[in-house]
């Protein structure tokens, strides 16, 4: 799961440089980046019930190979798509910066990593043991995916109408503010129990 993940920021990067020698403009990469993969890490936790068979666990049957396999399969919706589109984020951010700035590019270079480190340390902490005890796994992925989408939606001002928020941008950040609602998450399961075998659920932390 590390190596996909790892991976997907990797090709994130690739795919930003490749495109901007083609002549994308960072912003509206920028807003792709931030819009689709937050609804992929929206969509994660209905791809991996699915996937999963209602959260069954993955039979190892062929060996290490074929577990190996349908671990990859399982993480390529779920955790691959999601990585690369956020592992665009940050070049695209230095291109834009670099684009603008006013400062040496050592400073703003400097300035844009410091912030992206202290982010992912303070995001793991409370992804890890903030946001689970309080909301659950799943809404915690769908807060997560919201958030990504409202910045898409933030980062799409100025696109249309120069230091304002166009409705197109409006109807985004509306739509990810209200996606937990819409998404219903209390019907989505949160582990597997067999009745018939006689399973009952006596407690469940996350």
């Amino acid at each position: 799961v590390l190596a996909v993940f790892l991976f997907g920021l990797s090709a994130g990067t690739i795919v930003v440089r490749t495109l901007l020698s083609r002549g994308w403009a960072p912003n509206k990469l920028l807003a792709f980046a931030w819009l689709i993969g937050g609804a992929a890490v929206m969509a994660s936790p209905y791809l991996f019930y699915r996937l999963t068979n209602g959260l069954s666990y993955l039979k190892g049957d062929g060996g290490w190979s074929s577990y190996s396999a349908q671990i990859i399969w399982l993480c390529a919706p779920t955790v691959l798509l999601p990585a690369l589109l956020g592992g665009m984020v940050l070049p695209l951010l230095m291109e834009l910066a670099g684009r603008r700035r006013v400062e040496s590019s050592g400073r703003v270079l400097g300035s844009l990593l410091a912030i992206n480190t202290a982010g992912s340390i303070a995001g793991s902490m409370v992804a890890a043991f903030v946001l689970p005890p309080l909301l659950g796994l799943w809404s915690s992925m769908v807060l997560c995916g919201a958030a990504m989408c409202f910045a898409g939606g933030w980062s799409l001002r100025g696109l249309v109408q120069p230091r304002r928020l166009s409705a197109t941008s409006w109807v985004l950040c509306a739509m990810a503010i209200l996606a937990p609602v819409w998404l219903n998450l209390s019907r989505l399961p949160r582990t597997r129990i067999s009745a018939n075998s006689g399973e009952r659920l006596i407690s469940l932390a996350e």
